[in-house]
């Protein structure tokens, strides 16, 4: 990560965000003003803090960046959680020690995945709620939207679902009123 990373992924108004998190810009910003960006590493640890879960990195499953921290090359064992800076929190997770087999260094393709698609990385599916999202997608007519964020193109769908109901057949009603 360096400064061209920061100004590709500053979003246009000032606290707040657009295709790209205020707060992964602020935090990142406030490491470069420290000279601290340059040790920084984008890290995803396959254990979560109240799990031992065991699971790989796959680049296409949303769940798995829920595990994704920026980690400090100076001291290797404390970092952030992505999932809380995106919420303006910073608050630093500190591990027993980095296990290679525990962490894996996703700095390279985060970088690249995040400039192309922004927020959206965190929302393949684009069905999360957003704060400030309020221009993420551009309605082309009355069957087609566009995502503003990554380009992803929806088409609308009516899908009907049938509903069984018990009503009263007046016709076969009873003779003493029942």
């Amino acid at each position: 990560m360096n400064k061209d990373f920061l100004k590709t992924i500053k979003p246009q108004s000032r606290g707040k965000s657009d295709k790209y998190a205020w707060f992964i810009y602020k935090y990142l910003f406030e490491q470069s003003k420290a000279g601290a960006l340059k040790y920084y590493k984008i890290m995803w640890c396959r254990k979560t803090q109240n799990s031992v879960a065991n699971t790989e990195f796959d680049n296409r499953k949303e769940n798995s960046l829920t595990n994704i921290y920026l980690i400090t090359d100076i001291d290797g064992i404390s970092g952030v959680n992505l999932s809380n800076v995106i919420m303006g929190k910073f608050y630093e997770v500190y591990f027993d020690a980095i296990n290679g087999e525990d962490f894996k260094d996703i700095t390279e393709w985060f970088v690249k995945e995040y400039v192309l698609k922004g927020r959206c990385l965190f929302d393949s599916t684009h069905t999360k709620y957003f704060t400030d999202a309020e221009h993420r997608f551009s309605i082309l007519d009355e069957s087609n939207k566009v995502c503003n964020w990554c380009g992803c193109a929806f088409k609308k769908e009516v899908e009907y679902i049938p509903h069984e109901k018990w009503v009263i057949n007046e016709d076969q009603r009873h003779q003493d009123g029942r």
